[in-house]
Protein backbone atom coordinates (compact mmCIF):
# COMPACT_ATOMS: atom_id res chain seq x y z
CA UNK A 1 0.00 0.00 0.00
CA UNK A 2 1.42 3.38 -0.95
CA UNK A 3 1.67 6.33 1.38
CA UNK A 4 -0.88 9.13 1.26
CA UNK A 5 0.60 12.63 1.24
CA UNK A 6 -0.76 16.14 1.67
CA UNK A 7 1.39 19.24 1.28
CA UNK A 8 1.03 22.51 3.21
CA UNK A 9 2.86 25.83 2.74
CA UNK A 10 4.33 27.16 5.99
CA UNK A 11 6.53 30.07 7.05
CA UNK A 12 9.28 28.94 9.42
CA UNK A 13 10.96 31.55 11.62
CA UNK A 14 13.60 29.75 13.62
CA UNK A 15 15.24 33.00 14.71
CA UNK A 16 12.76 33.00 17.59
CA UNK A 17 13.43 31.11 20.83
CA UNK A 18 11.64 27.78 21.18
CA UNK A 19 9.34 29.22 23.88
CA UNK A 20 8.04 31.85 21.43
CA UNK A 21 7.45 29.24 18.74
CA UNK A 22 5.44 27.22 21.26
CA UNK A 23 3.48 30.29 22.37
CA UNK A 24 2.61 31.11 18.74
CA UNK A 25 0.87 27.73 18.49
CA UNK A 26 -1.63 28.53 21.25
CA UNK A 27 -1.58 24.98 22.62
CA UNK A 28 -3.84 24.13 25.54
CA UNK A 29 -1.29 21.78 27.08
CA UNK A 30 2.49 21.65 26.56
CA UNK A 31 4.88 19.04 27.92
CA UNK A 32 7.26 20.90 30.26
CA UNK A 33 10.22 18.87 28.98
CA UNK A 34 10.04 20.61 25.61
CA UNK A 35 12.82 23.14 26.15
CA UNK A 36 15.78 24.65 24.28
CA UNK A 37 18.06 22.39 26.34
CA UNK A 38 16.19 19.24 25.27
CA UNK A 39 15.73 20.33 21.65
CA UNK A 40 18.64 22.51 20.52
CA UNK A 41 17.73 24.20 17.23
CA UNK A 42 19.93 25.31 14.38
CA UNK A 43 19.15 28.95 13.70
CA UNK A 44 18.53 29.74 10.07
CA UNK A 45 16.12 32.60 9.68
CA UNK A 46 12.83 33.15 7.95
CA UNK A 47 11.93 30.60 5.26
CA UNK A 48 8.94 29.47 3.23
CA UNK A 49 8.66 25.69 3.11
CA UNK A 50 6.32 23.06 1.82
CA UNK A 51 5.65 20.58 4.61
CA UNK A 52 4.16 17.21 3.75
CA UNK A 53 2.07 15.00 6.00
CA UNK A 54 2.68 11.34 5.21
CA UNK A 55 0.12 8.73 6.23
CA UNK A 56 1.25 5.13 5.78
CA UNK A 57 -2.24 3.78 6.69
CA UNK A 58 -0.64 0.90 8.58
CA UNK A 59 1.38 0.06 11.65
CA UNK A 60 5.08 0.65 10.88
CA UNK A 61 8.44 0.60 12.62
CA UNK A 62 10.62 3.70 12.72
CA UNK A 63 12.94 2.01 10.20
CA UNK A 64 10.01 1.31 7.86
CA UNK A 65 8.83 4.92 8.14
CA UNK A 66 12.31 6.25 7.38
CA UNK A 67 12.61 3.90 4.39
CA UNK A 68 9.22 5.04 3.04
CA UNK A 69 10.26 8.70 3.43
CA UNK A 70 13.54 8.04 1.60
CA UNK A 71 11.59 6.52 -1.30
CA UNK A 72 9.48 9.69 -1.46
CA UNK A 73 12.61 11.93 -1.31
CA UNK A 74 11.40 13.36 2.01
CA UNK A 75 13.16 13.97 5.31
CA UNK A 76 11.52 13.99 8.73
CA UNK A 77 10.55 17.43 10.03
CA UNK A 78 12.29 19.04 12.99
CA UNK A 79 10.61 20.59 16.01
CA UNK A 80 10.65 24.13 14.60
CA UNK A 81 8.83 22.87 11.50
CA UNK A 82 6.30 20.99 13.63
CA UNK A 83 5.64 24.12 15.69
CA UNK A 84 5.19 26.26 12.57
CA UNK A 85 2.78 23.67 11.16
CA UNK A 86 0.79 23.57 14.43
CA UNK A 87 0.54 27.36 14.54
CA UNK A 88 -0.53 27.61 10.89
CA UNK A 89 -2.89 24.62 10.79
CA UNK A 90 -4.19 24.29 14.37
CA UNK A 91 -7.16 22.09 13.46
CA UNK A 92 -5.10 19.31 11.84
CA UNK A 93 -3.97 17.79 15.14
CA UNK A 94 -7.59 17.47 16.26
CA UNK A 95 -8.06 14.93 13.45
CA UNK A 96 -4.94 12.79 13.91
CA UNK A 97 -1.60 12.78 15.77
CA UNK A 98 1.35 14.38 13.95
CA UNK A 99 4.96 13.49 14.81
CA UNK A 100 8.29 15.08 13.84
CA UNK A 101 10.81 12.24 13.71
CA UNK A 102 13.59 14.70 12.76
CA UNK A 103 13.96 15.93 16.36
CA UNK A 104 14.64 13.77 19.36
CA UNK A 105 14.85 14.76 23.01
CA UNK A 106 18.44 14.55 24.17
CA UNK A 107 17.85 12.71 27.46
CA UNK A 108 14.98 10.23 27.02
CA UNK A 109 14.87 9.82 23.23
CA UNK A 110 11.33 11.13 22.85
CA UNK A 111 9.91 12.76 19.72
CA UNK A 112 7.74 15.90 19.64
CA UNK A 113 4.20 15.40 18.46
CA UNK A 114 0.89 17.19 18.19
CA UNK A 115 -2.40 15.61 19.12
CA UNK A 116 -5.78 16.73 20.27
CA UNK A 117 -9.52 16.45 20.43
CA UNK A 118 -12.40 18.80 19.65
CA UNK A 119 -11.74 20.54 22.99
CA UNK A 120 -7.96 20.68 23.45
CA UNK A 121 -4.68 20.77 21.52
CA UNK A 122 -1.54 19.19 22.96
CA UNK A 123 2.17 19.60 22.24
CA UNK A 124 3.70 16.52 23.78
CA UNK A 125 6.54 14.01 23.66
CA UNK A 126 6.31 10.41 22.61
CA UNK A 127 8.94 7.76 23.13
CA UNK A 128 10.73 6.79 19.95
CA UNK A 129 8.63 3.72 19.41
CA UNK A 130 9.72 0.74 17.44
CA UNK A 131 6.14 0.58 16.16
CA UNK A 132 3.96 3.56 15.16
CA UNK A 133 0.18 3.14 14.95
CA UNK A 134 -1.62 3.39 11.65
CA UNK A 135 -3.41 6.67 12.42
CA UNK A 136 -0.22 8.77 12.88
CA UNK A 137 0.87 11.31 10.28
CA UNK A 138 4.58 11.99 9.86
CA UNK A 139 5.51 15.60 9.16
CA UNK A 140 8.18 15.83 6.48
CA UNK A 141 10.08 18.18 4.17
CA UNK A 142 11.20 17.57 0.59
CA UNK A 143 14.94 16.82 0.37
Amino acid sequence: MSAQTNTYPVTIDDRQPLAQLIEAGGYDQVNGKITEASFPMQRGGLAERELTLVHLSRVASTDEVEHALDELSLRSAKIEELLAFGATYPQAQRQFPIVALGSIETSYRRRPFLWGSPRVRHLDLRFDEKIWSGNIRFLTVRR
